[in-house]
This record gives C-alpha cells, sequence and structure tokens, in this order.
C-alpha cells in the first residue's frame, strides 16, 4: 500500500494496483474503481504508468466506491453458476460497487454430483438465464444484493435389456441399451425395442417382454 510520496526516474514503468475491495472499522465496503494519472487519464486495476521525462511532481489517485455485498445461490443448493465468465468461485459471495456491470449466467441444463439432470427455470429478478446486472444505489447494507437460481430436477429413464445393446428408441430417438434419457417431470414417452435382432449368421435374440409384464 502507498500513501505518500515515491521517487522514480523519467521512464521508470510503475505498476499501480490496489486491493479489489476494503471495509472500514465501521462496517462499510469500498470497491476500487479506477486510477486518475491526471490530465483527465484514467487507468484500470493493474495499469502500468510511464513516468514522464518531467521534473515535476504527479498525484496519483485510486478511487474507491461504495461497496455491497452480493451473493448468488442456487435452488437446489450445489449448482453453478458463471459469474463474470467463470463458473469455480471458491465462494458465491462477492463485494461488488455500486453502479459497476457485471455479467451472470445460468446454464440451462446441468448434473449434479449424483449425475441427476436440472433443468434451468428463472432467476429471482425475473431476468433472462444470461444477463448483465448492475447493483444500484440503495442497495448498500449488508447482504442486500442476492439473486436466486431456481433449477427443476428432470425425469429419469434408464432403459436396460437382457442381452445388453439391443437397438430401441425412447419417443423416435435411437436409444441402444443400456442408456439413460433425462426429460422434464410428466413426459410422457413412447418405448420400442426391436422385435428380433441377428447376433451372427445363424443365431438371433427374441424380445420376449417387459420386466413389468408389458
Amino acid at each position: 500500500l502507498c500513501d505518500g510520496d515515491r521517487d522514480f526516474l523519467p521512464g521508470d514503468q510503475v505498476l499501480l494496483a490496489a486491493p479489489p475491495s476494503q471495509t472500514t472499522s465501521a462496517g462499510k465496503i469500498w470497491v476500487f474503481d479506477h486510477w486518475d494519472l491526471g490530465n483527465g487519464t484514467t487507468g484500470g486495476q493493474n495499469t502500468v504508468w510511464t513516468v514522464p521525462d518531467q521534473w515535476r511532481m504527479f498525484l496519483l489517485t485510486a478511487h474507491f466506491v461504495a461497496g455491497v455485498r452480493t451473493g448468488f445461490m442456487t435452488v437446489p443448493a450445489g449448482l453453478k453458476l458463471k459469474i463474470d465468465g467463470r463458473d469455480n468461485w471458491p465462494s458465491m459471495i462477492f463485494e461488488w460497487g455500486l453502479g459497476h456491470k457485471h455479467s451472470v449466467e445460468a446454464p440451462a441444463e446441468q448434473l449434479d454430483a449424483r449425475g441427476r439432470r436440472y433443468r434451468f427455470t428463472g432467476w429471482s429478478n425475473g431476468g433472462p438465464a444470461a444477463q448483465e446486472i448492475t447493483v444500484a444505489e440503495g442497495a448498500d447494507t449488508p447482504n442486500a444484493f442476492v439473486m436466486k437460481a431456481t433449477y427443476e430436477l428432470m425425469g429419469q429413464l434408464n432403459l436396460t435389456s437382457d442381452p445388453a445393446q439391443i437397438p430401441a428408441t425412447v419417443s423416435g430417438l435411437d436409444c441402444k441399451t443400456p442408456c439413460t434419457v433425462d426429460l422434464p417431470m410428466g413426459t410422457q414417452v413412447a418405448v420400442s425395442v426391436a422385435p428380433e435382432l441377428a447376433l451372427s449368421p445363424d443365431t438371433k435374440v427374441v424380445f420376449a417382454g417387459w420386466a413389468d409384464g408389458s
């Protein structure tokens, strides 16, 4: 951290960086916004400033804006969301500056740790799956900005046969056994298998029935 005078030679390159966010002793959050390099020039985080060939003092100022703690969650918990292009954040809680824009995206479908498929149904703010959001004035209180993505568990059909590798169709789609099909809950499907299948020139298998007697 630097707050005071520093001496550099003309032509030196100086990396300018600031903490992304800071919290005062009173609990107020401040988020880095930009560097003021003087003469109407600004820079972002990790700006490289080249010392001009002028023997005078230069004033470089880091500007911060009021921040708010923002949180994202999924229902059910544990699914992924893409925040600012990443879906592997160690935490889904961020400190964002008022007026700053960020991108959020909920995948249309995704699998949980057990391999069950979920389908996105909506954000708590009513926006589309992928959207750009701006933390607005008035949300500058702790935990005041929270977004929730809701997902629906899809029904799952597991189709097996004895022997395996029997051609089948599920609502017209090829599904060689064993196979798994994920569809919205309540969807009616038509399942059919080949009545017979040649395994070799002198051997074939013939459909004998479903396990439930159908």
